[in-house]
């Protein structure tokens, strides 16, 4: 191989060099040749394809056959393919488990708390491995264990780096469960105080718990420090490859004609031609449409051409209404990694609830104040009297003691870090009266143990774990609510919902015996709405324009990426969340503005609504999720029901924005497809890195060489698969382009009714003003953004026992509000038995 010695900084360069092998070098056999080698004769075996031949190369010393090059020759009925011999499968038993989502060091504080006293010892003496343990505490250390385990043997290089020239070592499956963890106490050592041209102060630190002794020792290093940052988080791993389910017929008699094949041509000329040739209307992923393909023969039946690119590229042929496309699998990328996102979310979601209090055990126990120092730290800290080590000081100068005072070992180690530093910028030179002089304080870390006794590098723990909260503290700019309902702004109302008369004529009582005089009524029944404008109130008719309404049994439901309506989502919704998701919707089955006929809809929608008696319309969710129009991704709001950049979200909705997402009915991903060559299905969120396995020829794994890589000695097809940034962006624009058209006609209709609508559109996220969980409904242009110095517009906050109680039933949440603009308290998600509590809760009305 090239560099007999590789360093950790010379790594990402290899990354590169050794992803992109292609087997031009002189000395190296390409696929295509291998094939002239072979001598292959069509007339006696048949038709054979490849793909990319000329650029597939060999591993030097690897035998010049179809095993050397990793491929394998299947048969499609009478045509021959060269097939990758591997794929990569990420099964069920791979998937995360409900520990994954916590950082490693929140996975600790659960052990910490939870383990027996001798299990407790094992973990911060000698170490405990997941063999010792059963159930969650198993599971938790088994998710702090990258898969598949791979580790470097080789030396501490200059000033505590690492070299190796040997290649990586994976730890086999079934003894991963004996890798031990180990909780170990070390020192941190602030040395060579100097000043700055600022005048500030500043020094270097070596901590002995990441030092691991002088040039040239022996030091294993894990793989995870070599893997790519592109790398997929849930990577799965390689298996041999075998065909793919496909939703077509491979005996169909439409795929029974002959195809002309010329000596190399692309994936999509070729799809292109079954489909002129065969009248199937069939289409080829724009990622793999551009790869050439060797033919040797000059025909082949359509069928089982067809099936032999599905088992040259390891995909399989997807139905989308009348049409099909060849594409990577069934399921699409795009839905896969939404799954994979689920699946993490829920269990960090169930797990973190528990987090404050395993910390709160942690800290009773006193397990972390009393680990002493291993005997085998790097430093002899354990040595070290405890009248040397720091106290937190606000004086810079304090807490430094002489060099020499401390043992050999540290001594030795500062001195040659020090000899070895390379000058620092800005520094203008020593602090006088510490020089000779150090400053140590404790720290605690963690490692992993090989299960031959090796140990592998530290990790650095802290005292309670390094996750950041999720979204900021929003309690110091909170104001408290007016006490009297008359004080809020005019506009200002109470939200409530209800189809059964008497239940709206009593929460309308209870309304205006607090003070307010307008509210907001979401009800689906005539007699209902009728009930609240006999009450005196002010009525302000709530319209959900798609929601699917009691009765309407000719609409089919929009579906998001996974194929789930509003009702099936609604059921994650019912789950309690952690306490920061301070916005859980309710979601109801609703029919796509793209739907091909909404005229049943309308009917029904427009038959609820009085012809008097409404104060005005109230429209929410005008523009559904999954239907905005395409932002930059930087500006400051959005539309629709999704609030500001999910970077800010709370919950579920935060970690799987795209679950929330609507419009992959079948009739608009066809539409999609026939324009794009591409499934929406398969789209995946811009820039983000993936969370599941790359699909071979469908995704080049960016800077994943062998080193690092999960997927061990194997090459991935160099393919450069079209940027997908733009396909979202475009996905987007299509869903969005219903809105204009059917949000003008919707305002038509209901203008007769009422000329006062207020309609939802982009939501505040100035954090200084505006709680992340309120949303807006204005009058005026629809798309246009409210002016906030104005009054055409109201806030509005939903609160429901999902996101306001504790498990007690207690309510402990008053939202803010600004006490200058029109406000509705949304208590729609609110039982009836539990609505006067609310109002009494939020109002205390002037007597």
């Amino acid at each position: 191989m090239a560099n007999p010695f590789l360093t950790v900084s010379a790594l990402a360069l290899l990354w590169v060099q050794g992803a992109a092998k292609s087997g031009q070098a002189d000395d190296q056999m390409t696929l295509s040749q291998y094939i002239a080698s072979i001598h292959w004769d069509p007339a006696k075996s048949g038709t054979l394809i490849a793909i990319d031949a000329d650029n597939v190369g060999i591993d030097e010393g690897a035998p010049k056959t179809w095993v050397g090059f990793e491929r394998k020759l299947v048969k499609a009925g009478m045509l021959n393919v060269v097939a990758l011999s591997w794929t990569i499968a990420l099964e069920d038993s791979d998937l995360p488990n409900a520990y994954q989502g916590l950082s490693d060091a929140d996975k600790l504080v659960f052990l910490l708390a939870t383990l027996s006293p001798p299990d407790l010892a094992k973990l911060t003496g000698p170490g405990i491995s997941a063999k010792e343990l059963s159930g969650e505490q198993r599971l938790a250390l088994l998710s702090m264990i990258p898969r598949p385990f791979s580790y470097l043997q080789g030396q501490v290089h200059g000033n505590n780096g690492f070299q190796s020239s040997e290649q990586p070592t994976t730890v086999p499956e079934d003894q991963v469960d004996q890798i031990r963890l180990q909780l170990r106490k070390g020192m941190n050592v602030s040395y060579g105080a100097s000043t700055t041209v600022q005048h500030a102060q500043t020094s270097s630190t070596l901590s002995s718990l990441t030092y691991r002794g002088p040039d040239g020792t022996a030091a294993c290093q894990s793989g995870s420090r070599f893997r790519s940052p592109m790398a997929a988080e849930f990577p799965g791993r390689t298996v041999p490859s075998k065909e793919k389910k496909s939703d077509i017929s491979w005996s169909d008699p439409r795929l029974a004609k002959l195809v002309e094949l010329k000596p190399v041509n692309t994936i999509g000329d070729l799809v292109a031609a079954i489909r002129q040739q065969n009248g199937i209307e069939l289409y080829a992923d724009i990622r793999i449409a551009g790869l050439s393909v060797n033919a040797y023969g000059s025909t082949a039946p359509a069928g089982d051409l067809l099936r032999g690119l599905a088992l040259a590229v390891g995909g399989a042929v997807r139905q989308v209404g009348p049409a099909f496309v060849l594409t990577a699998n069934l399921k699409g990328k795009g839905s896969a990694e939404t799954r994979l996102k689920l699946h993490k979310a829920m269990g960090e979601i169930e797990i973190r609830a528990r987090l404050a209090q395993w910390r709160e055990t942690v800290a009773k126990r006193g397990v972390l104040d009393s680990l002493p120092f291993p005997a085998d730290d790097a430093f002899q800290s354990g040595s070290i009297s405890p009248n040397l080590f720091a106290t937190r000081t606000g004086d810079y100068t304090k807490g430094w003691v002489s060099l020499d005072q401390l043992p050999t070992a540290l001594q030795n180690a500062v001195n040659q870090a020090a000899g070895t530093a390379r000058p620092q910028r800005d520094v203008t030179g020593p602090v006088a009266e510490l020089n000779g002089k150090v400053r140590v304080s404790s720290a605690i870390g963690y490692r992993f143990e090989l299960p031959d006794g090796r140990p592998l590098e530290n990790n650095d723990f802290g005292v309670f774990g390094t996750r950041m909260a999720e979204i900021s503290d929003y309690n110091s700019n909170q104001t408290d609510i007016p006490s009297d309902p008359k004080r809020l702004p005019a506009g200002s109302a109470v939200g409530i919902a209800g189809d059964d008369p008497g239940v709206v004529a009593k929460l309308c009582k209870q309304v205006k015996a607090i003070g307010a005089s307008e509210i907001w009524l979401d009800s689906q029944t005539p007699s209902a709405i009728k009930a609240a404008i006999d009450s005196g109130l002010k009525v302000d008719l709530v319209i959900l324009p798609w929601r699917i309404l009691k009765g309407e049994r000719n609409s089919e439901p929009d579906r998001n990426i996974l194929g789930w309506s509003g009702s099936q989502l609604n059921k994650l919704s019912e789950a309690r969340y952690d306490t920061s998701n301070l916005r859980i919707d309710s979601f109801a089955d609703s029919v796509s503005p793209g739907a091909p006929d909404l005229a049943s809809h309308w009917t029904k929608l427009f038959g609820i609504i009085p012809k008097a008696g409404i104060h005005r319309f109230i429209v929410l969710d005008a523009e559904p999720e999954g239907y905005s129009q395409p932002t930059n991704p930087n500006v400051g709001y959005s539309s629709g029901g999704m609030i500001g950049q999910a970077a800010i979200q709370p919950g579920l909705k935060g970690q799987v924005p795209g679950l929330f997402e609507f419009g992959y009915l079948t009739d608009l991903r066809l539409q999609f497809l026939r324009k794009h060559q591409i499934d929406p299905v398969d789209i995946t969120e811009p820039r983000r890195v993936k969370l599941g396995p790359p699909d071979p020829f469908f995704e080049w794994p960016m800077l994943m060489g062998r080193r690092g890589s999960p997927y061990g000695n194997i090459w991935f097809p160099i393919v450069h698969p079209a940027a997908l940034e733009g396909l979202s962006q475009d996905w987007q624009a299509v869903r969005h382009s219903f809105i204009s058209t059917q949000v003008a006609d919707l305002v038509q209709r209901l203008t007769p009714f009422c000329s006062s609508i207020y309609l939802e559109g982009p939501a505040p996220i100035d954090r200084h003003t505006f709680h992340f969980a309120q949303r807006v409904v204005k009058s005026g242009p629809w798309e246009a953004i409210p002016d906030w110095n104005g009054d055409s517009f109201v806030i509005f906050i939903s609160m429901s026992p999902q996101n306001t109680e504790n498990e007690q039933g207690e309510l402990l949440w008053k939202p803010f509000i600004s006490v200058r603009k029109p406000f509705c308290f949304d208590l729609r998600d609110v039982p009836t038995d539990r609505f006067n509590a609310y109002l009494h809760y939020l109002f205390n009305p002037s007597k």
